[in-house]
């Protein structure tokens, strides 16, 4: 066990624990959360609770299968509840719409807004006007970003090579001033989009990228990963038994939140 809380009505030992900790961090693997039961083990005797199982992985696997995820099955025979792992993604349809303070600093991102703003028509009601007109804004804005990350990423790859060619001339002669000048250019603007994706990366794992003190991407790739996990619907209990199915978990949450609303029109004054 790692933590004490992983042990109920037994006897907690925290050097033990200490120990298997950092072998875990030693080792640089992963503790996969587990859904379906909180403790894998329950002794018959005292009724004594415990987290015995897991799956330790290294970070090459959940590069492999970034939506790895375990689930412990209800203990039939055995002391032991059997842990499954799944590398199965779970399509709860698309992502939510996130704009990305990067786009502000991209030229046209601003007239791509005002002119959705401004030529969308409508007639419904004033909520329902500012919705479908928030919508049409947003799409707007996504097909903005789709051409214009697309005409980025062709740019770069095209200014890294005309860099690599100025650096394999360099090898059979000296370049001219004009040359050189041109090279540093294309590196210049190589930078420049480089920082776009780091600020976008630097958002989404919500790190403060001089407080880390960490200019290595790949620091910000793997807070990442770790924040994609903890962000994903795995499953849900619902009646005592752990659902994995997208429909079932979609159709559970709406009953959830449309019980909730209901409760709280009916406990408000009149």
């Amino acid at each position: 066990m790692r933590r004490a809380e992983e042990r109920v009505n037994s006897v907690f030992c925290p050097k033990i624990a200490k120990a298997f900790n950092s072998f875990i961090s030693e080792a640089a693997l992963l503790d996969l959360n587990i859904g379906g039961r909180r403790y894998t083990y329950f002794s018959e005797v005292g009724c004594k609770p415990s987290k015995l199982d897991r799956f330790l992985v290294c970070p090459n696997f959940l590069s492999a299968f970034p939506s790895a995820f375990v689930t412990a099955l209800p203990r039939e025979y055995s002391d032991h509840s059997s842990i499954l792992l799944r590398t199965n993604f779970l399509d709860f349809g698309k992502p939510a719409f996130h704009l990305f303070n990067s786009w502000l600093l991209r030229d046209g991102f601003e007239a791509v807004v005002i002119k959705a703003w401004n030529t969308f028509d409508g007639s419904r009601a004033p909520d329902l006007y500012l919705s479908d007109k928030l919508k049409f804004v947003k799409h707007a804005i996504k097909v903005w970003k789709r051409v214009e990350f697309e005409k980025e990423c062709k740019d770069l790859v095209g200014l890294r090579t005309k860099v690599n060619d100025f650096e394999i001339l360099a090898e059979s002669r000296l370049l001219s001033d004009c040359e050189i000048e041109t090279r540093s250019n294309y590196k210049q603007k190589i930078i420049e989009l480089g920082k776009m994706a780091r600020l976008d990366l630097e958002q989404k794992t919500k790190n403060k990228w001089l407080a880390n003190g960490d200019e290595n991407t790949s620091f910000f790739h793997k807070s990442l990963e770790r924040k994609n996990r903890k962000n994903n619907t795995h499953g849900m209990m619902v009646n005592g038994l752990w659902i994995t199915d997208c429909n079932t978990i979609k159709q559970e949450t709406w009953n959830f939140f449309r019980a909730k609303f209901h409760e709280t029109c009916h406990d408000r004054p009149h």
